[in-house]
């Protein structure tokens, strides 16, 4: 798993080193660039010690694998994850006289994400979770700093409280709704080496076997539209940067 954890490292520092050069004007300092992801792989950190203490077995339905994949997602990684970023982002931007502009705190926030997301990533490739090279190259994470950043920012240009509920409140849905299917799934079908070894006639004889086929295809369609999403995000903040947009200043950061 040596190899999976350098590419999910490579693919990683080859998107913060991107964000990094779409500041525009001045760019972030090397020491205040390096602390940002650095809060963000530090945030990471406490969320997982914070795991420790919630529960997050999976394998037992309870209610129905829908209800139980959405209370799951919500509360093992959609709720605590999106909080911990955000108090991660608030403390990066904290009087960071680097970040100026509309486009900066996007910026920012994304980066913090993009350091939770490496050292997410690796220590998934760490426990040998092969899956780890499809989140390389599938950094929700990244999604959904961006937009919180983008809320947040609109929230500090307009005064309206209601963007900040929807710089926290968006990424937690995404993320949740985003999570909910594929664990629900898993709640099935038990983990990898459970249900790689089961064949047609025991998959569909397993209680909540009708769940199974609308309940994968609402995971593809979820996936589809979040990549979408994903790819928008490079590309808007693409532009910005080119063209010099969302230059908004943003003042008395906290």
């Amino acid at each position: 798993m040596i190899s999976v954890a350098l590419i999910t490292i490579v693919v990683d520092m080859l998107i913060i080193k991107w964000l990094l050069n779409k500041k525009t004007g001045d760019k972030f300092s090397r020491m205040g660039g390096a602390k940002i992801i650095f809060i963000g792989i530090f945030i990471t950190l406490i969320n997982l010690l914070f795991g420790v203490f919630i529960d997050k077995d999976i394998g037992t339905v309870v209610v129905n694998p829908v209800i139980d994949g959405f209370v799951l997602a919500l509360f093992g990684a959609g709720l605590t994850e999106e909080l911990f970023k955000y108090v991660a982002f608030r403390w990066a931007i904290r009087n960071n006289r680097e970040v100026r502009s509309w486009l900066d705190v996007i910026l920012v926030a994304a980066l913090v994400a993009m350091g939770f997301d490496l050292f997410e990533n690796f220590i998934y490739a760490a426990f040998g979770n092969f899956s780890t090279v499809i989140r390389a190259f599938f950094p929700m994470h990244f999604l959904f700093g961006a937009i919180m950043g983008y809320y947040y920012g609109k929230a500090k240009l307009t005064g309206r409280f209601k963007y900040h509920i929807m710089s926290i409140g968006i990424p937690v849905m995404i993320h949740t709704v985003f999570d909910m299917w594929l664990i629900g799934l898993k709640n099935i079908m038990g983990d990898e080496d459970t249900y790689a070894n089961l064949t047609d006639e025991e998959i569909m004889s397993l209680p909540y076997a009708e769940y199974l086929e609308p309940m994968a295809v609402a995971a593809i369609v979820t996936i589809v539209i979040c990549f979408v999403l994903l790819v928008l995000s490079f590309k808007k903040i693409a532009r910005w940067s080119k063209n010099g947009e969302m230059q908004d200043a943003i003042a008395g950061q906290e």
